[in-house]
């Protein structure tokens, strides 16, 4: 009796399931397949595609709720999960991989990405495509380590290439200008590549697959290179970016700098006093404000679209080591003074080189100047260039100079 009692049931709701749509207007049934349908492509898409890739590896579980999914590759795409590819001196050896995955060595960046002076003395300009990176205190060659930036398959030397190009500067055209050097391929499609290590000290060859904070080599001065240091380049689409916009540098934090503040009335004020205070002459301070007017209208709290942030409208790992250095206070005006201050002593002394520059005598000049070697609005010298002129910085240098040649005021 009860199965007959849930046969009649299971009859009637049928009945009633088939009334329902044939009464339904026609636009309601178009709907109704059209939704249906959808859910059956995102779950068969889920079954055939991501489901692959995660038994894979490519994709890690943990990826998708922790939101690295989301761009049109398949791999993560949050930018700041790059390591910075200078190791620690303490390595650890873990199922057979060497680690360096300490405090890095103490350094400084020499040359940064996009125009610089040629560093071997022609007098010229020219469009760095990488970051470079020297050891400071001493270090011999040869000692430094140089680890992953990420997981990945490493593609370069291959089988026959050379790793003993010397690091005595008698070959600068060894490894095609590079010397010793490695080209990791990551998830995402990016390759990172390291370069000028020193002789024989390289680890991996292509098809190896090696995990972020790997030792892979040495820093030397191998190939077409002025002394010891690391030349670190990101490779996206076949296009050269800036490695600042990638790497992260939670293993290495500006440390604060002692800076003099100087409190104006407003914080127009307070930065021009700051900078003049600091020992940059008017011009060199018009140049600076001229593109913090330009970027934010010297407004520390302002954070655009894309996340570039602060009065110099910092973005990717510059706008991350600012906020990791002073956590909710970034957004403090003494703040990023002091932060804009570290970088010109430290991570941007292309620019910090022009502001010294006492052959530079209009405010146009070092305005336009100071916005292609500090604030790179491009990812080509010719496109940086471009941005600079269209957003009028030598203007806007030449506009706040009279008020800093009175004083602040």
């Amino acid at each position: 009796m009860s199965i007959m009692n849930e046969q009649e049931k299971n009859s009637k709701m049928k009945m009633a399931s088939n009334l329902i749509w044939k009464k339904m207007p026609i636009k309601y049934k178009g709907i109704t397949i059209v939704a249906a349908a959808a859910i059956i492509f995102i779950f068969v898409f889920l079954l055939l595609i991501i489901a692959p890739l995660i038994s894979t590896g490519i994709i890690k579980s943990d990826d998708i709720s922790s939101g690295y999914i989301g761009s049109s590759s398949f791999g993560r795409v949050k930018k700041d999960v790059y390591w910075w590819p200078i190791g620690s001196e303490e390595t650890e050896v873990v199922d057979g991989i060497t680690y360096a995955l300490g405090e890095p060595v103490p350094y400084q960046i020499t040359s940064n990405f996009g125009m610089r002076d040629d560093p071997f003395g022609t007098g010229t300009t020219g469009n760095h495509q990488g970051l470079d990176i020297s050891a400071t205190g001493g270090k011999a060659m040869g000692t430094v380590n140089i680890i992953a930036s990420r997981d990945g398959t490493v593609i370069y030397p291959t089988e026959g290439s050379t790793i003993a190009c010397s690091s005595d500067g008698n070959d600068e055209n060894c490894g095609g200008g590079y010397g010793n050097h490695v080209i990791i391929q990551h998830n995402d499609g990016i390759l990172t590549v390291y370069a000028h290590m020193y002789e024989n000290t390289i680890t991996v060859k292509a098809g190896d697959t090696v995990r972020a904070g790997q030792v892979i080599g040495k820093m030397g001065s191998s190939g077409s290179s002025t002394g010891m240091h690391l030349h670190f380049e990101i490779r996206e689409n076949g296009q050269r970016k800036d490695p600042l916009n990638y790497i992260s540098q939670e293993n290495e934090r500006p440390k604060k700098q002692t800076s003099t503040f100087i409190e104006g009335n407003d914080n127009i004020q307070t930065i021009c006093l700051t900078l003049k205070d600091s020992g940059y002459s008017d011009i060199a301070v018009a140049g600076i404000m001229g593109n913090l007017q330009r970027e934010s209208n010297y407004s520390p709290t302002v954070v655009n679209s894309i996340g570039a942030s602060g009065i110099a409208q910092w973005l990717g790992g510059r706008a991350n080591n600012l906020k990791n250095t002073y956590g909710e206070n970034w957004n403090v005006l003494e703040n990023q003074l002091e932060f804009l201050l570290y970088e010109l002593n430290n991570t941007e002394t292309s620019a910090n080189n022009l502001l010294n520059d006492t052959t530079v005598t209009s405010a146009y000049d070092m305005g336009h100047g100071f916005c292609c070697r500090f604030e790179r609005p491009g990812t080509t010298t010719e496109e940086t260039e471009r941005n600079c002129k269209l957003t009028t910085r030598g203007e806007a240098a030449e506009e706040i100079l009279p008020y800093v040649q009175n004083g602040c005021s």
